[in-house]
């Protein structure tokens, strides 16, 4: 944890779920540039991509789209799920949209990571993608 006590990722988290008939191996990183080097290798042998963005912070676009660079996103299934939704923000999906650069096709959910509900629709939603990607 952190100087507060909150729980915080020091360089990448693990984790594995098993949904709707997938197992899923499920790898995050923050998002800082001192991380950088690893995202590559993260995403080397990934199926999907899910760009997690805080719906409070705007000024974390330009980082989000460097990172879609990074990660060649435009080579796999892409899903954005924007984050704390339901507290005031700033974002909405025209901005996201062109600030990330992203095709219409990509889907960007609103959502908020406290609700089992909108986190699963976000993971089902990969899992279709995956599926019916061209590999």
């Amino acid at each position: 944890g952190d100087l507060d006590g909150y729980r915080t990722t020091v360089a990448m988290d693990l984790g594995w779920l098993h949904f709707r008939g997938f197992d899923i191996t499920i790898f995050g990183t923050p998002g800082q540039p001192r991380f950088d080097p690893i995202i590559p290798q993260i995403v080397k042998n990934a199926m999907g991509i899910i760009l997690l963005l805080d719906a409070t912070r705007p000024d974390g676009l330009l980082r989000a789209r460097e990172l879609l660079m990074l990660a060649h996103a435009e080579k796999l299934p892409l899903v954005i799920a924007v984050n704390k939704s339901d507290l005031p923000h700033h974002l909405d999906e025209k901005t996201i949209r062109e600030s990330l650069n992203i095709r219409d096709d990509v889907p960007v959910f609103f959502i908020s990571s406290l609700k089992q509900s909108d986190v699963h629709y976000v993971v089902e939603s990969m899992v279709d993608r995956i599926t019916r990607h061209p590999y």
